[in-house]
């Protein structure tokens, strides 16, 4: 109580600092994260206990974590010093601004933070959609972003393969010999399941350059390897390895799919609807804009509401979070409106020897992953926060004191809004919500096709005698 900002100062640290810290560390590698995150965690660990037995058990500590800093708040310290009032009583203050007034503010500000971290964290990062690849199949995850593409394999140049891989005999004998060998053994029959698996699977990455999957599998179960599982490891490993479900083109022999640089490429470079995948991004950066502002105007009417007339901040507050969740709606529909649409797209082809076109819908070459699920959740949120701030504006009721004189100045000093007023916002409220269904139907909603078995001809409609 004796920090005034430690409020703010606590929601910046940790809704703020903390989650950049790791997003940061994060885009260094797991190793980098899994150290300095340990470290941090223990760091905190350390704190909490130490303060607990300053608390608790003081004893048990040595004299000098048992110090009492004058800088140190006094609820912190081991021996606090009361504070007299006027009146010669003690008195403990609360370090909660918003006590005593409005108590579902917390609730509107306290999702407004999950708001911002979750489009922040969303709305840039290349995981809007991701084509993803069994381990047996062995090519490269692609991450799908709003306005750039991911993937290890467009680190290297690559170029389109003239079309389906075709081995010879001699061709698969040379690439499994390897395997052969190891599963021949007659101690290979007491390896474990997964260690078993992933020898067919080596096996299977080492000779797709050099045959097609259906070639790979006949030979597979033509090899003298011991264990009653080896056919249905062989078949686990051609089932896994094939189960892309996308339909795919071969492009020009030798023209180069990709070339050569960073992991990340525009999407204009990988698919073919890249402006609409950037317009769902470029929604989604208005809508994070909005709930920032929004969440600004909200802390400022809590924290000082009480002290001036902080009204005009909570408008602007609700104006602020409408505004984003119409954007990340929309956002939000204009993505799921692009999985739905027809799409193609530069992939690995299964041999690894080169790319080819994957064609069909958007949504049956990638799956929505966390940022699209991320930005239904904010608008979610948004929701639940515009709830809150529309009824604390409706249910508030301004200070007033009667006057000894006859009142001027301006009319919301000298009434307040009754229920048609509300009732006019409630109306429009509800009407964003109609759009908002309608617009989503619109743009996710497919033409129903029916192919006539035959011609249809025309018949003259029928009299009707009255």
């Amino acid at each position: 109580a004796e920090w005034k900002f430690f409020p703010i100062i606590y929601l910046i640290v940790v809704f703020g600092l903390l989650p950049l810290t790791f997003f940061l560390l994060s885009l260094a590698g797991v190793a980098v994260v899994a150290s300095v995150g340990t470290i941090m965690i223990l760091g905190m660990i350390a704190v909490v206990t130490i303060l607990t037995l300053r608390l608790k058990r003081p004893s048990l500590l040595p004299e000098s974590l048992k110090a009492d800093p004058a800088w140190m708040p006094n609820s912190l310290k081991v021996n606090p010093v009361e504070q007299a009032t006027e009146e010669g009583t003690t008195q403990m203050s609360s370090a909660d601004l918003g006590a005593g007034k409005w108590w579902q503010g917390t609730w509107g500000w306290g999702m407004g933070w999950f708001v911002i971290m979750f489009t922040l964290f969303a709305v840039p990062n290349c995981q809007w959609g991701i084509l993803k690849y069994s381990v047996e199949d062995g090519r490269d995850h692609i991450g799908i972003g709003a306005w750039a593409s991911c993937s290890k394999s467009f680190e290297t140049e690559v170029t389109f393969v003239a079309g389906p891989v075709s081995g010879s005999a001699s061709d698969l004998t040379t690439c499994s010999q390897a395997f052969v060998d190891t599963c021949s053994d007659a101690g290979f029959a007491e390896e474990s399941e997964d260690d078993a698996l992933e020898v067919y699977i080596e096996a299977w990455q080492e000779c797709r350059s050099s045959c097609s999957p259906q070639q790979w599998l006949d030979h597979c179960k033509a090899q003298p390897c011991t264990g009653s599982s080896h056919n249905d490891y062989c078949q686990s490993v051609f089932d896994s390895a094939t189960e892309a479900n996308y339909a795919f083109k071969y492009g020009t022999d030798g023209e180069v799919a990709w070339e050569e640089g960073a992991a990340c490429k525009p999407n204009d470079a990988i698919c073919s609807n890249g402006a609409s995948l950037a317009h769902a991004g470029n929604l989604g950066v208005v809508g994070l804009i909005a709930a920032s502002a929004a969440q600004g105007l909200l802390l400022s009417y809590v924290f000082l509401d009480g002290k001036r007339d902080m009204k005009q901040f909570l408008h602007g507050s609700a104006a602020g979070f409408a505004a984003s969740w119409i954007f990340l709606l929309a956002s939000w529909a204009m993505f799921a409106s692009a999985l739905g649409a027809d799409a193609e797209c530069k992939v690995m082809d299964l041999s690894g020897n080169g790319a080819v076109i994957a064609t069909g819908k958007f949504g049956d070459i990638v799956q929505g992953s966390f940022s699209y699920n991320y930005v239904m959740y904010s608008w979610l949120l948004n929701t639940a926060i515009l709830a809150v701030i529309i009824h604390r504006i409706a249910t508030a009721r301004p200070k007033f004191v009667e006057p000894s004189e006859p009142v001027s100045g301006k009319f919301g000093d000298i009434v307040q809004g009754s229920f048609s007023y509300n009732y006019v916002m409630y109306s429009w409220l509800l009407n964003t919500a109609i759009l908002a269904v309608i617009i989503h139907r619109i743009a996710t909603a497919r033409p129903k096709v029916v192919e006539p078995s035959e011609p249809v001809s025309e018949q003259a409609p029928e009299q009707v005698n009255v």
